[in-house]
């Protein structure tokens, strides 16, 4: 089990010990109950909008939200959560470079 400062667990067959999680952009999504975070930035990049956020651990974070609308209201200040599927999360040792 792999469990983030940021508060989230999920099981992982990577090593054991600490680790980092990596995630690309395009695979984490804005949905109700996940990891909490705050828009630090936000950047218009054609058919997507490139959010920047923080998570209360104080890691940052990247997704890629489509240009629409229902995507608007994240804004820097604005607070959302965060969520992913756990197999698109890659798991490699802290000691990594």
């Amino acid at each position: 089990i792999v469990t983030l400062d940021a508060g989230s667990s999920f099981a992982s067959t990577g090593p054991d010990g600490p680790v980092t999680a990596l995630l690309r952009p395009e695979h984490v999504r804005a949905s109700a109950g996940g990891v909490p975070a705050m828009v630090t930035a936000r950047r218009f990049m054609g058919n997507a909008v490139r959010i920047d956020v923080q998570l209360g651990s104080g890691e940052s974070v990247g997704l890629n939200l489509s240009d629409s609308p229902a995507n608007e209201r994240y804004h820097p200040g604005a607070r959302l959560s965060l969520s992913w599927d756990a197999d698109d999360l890659r798991v490699i040792s802290g000691d990594a470079p």
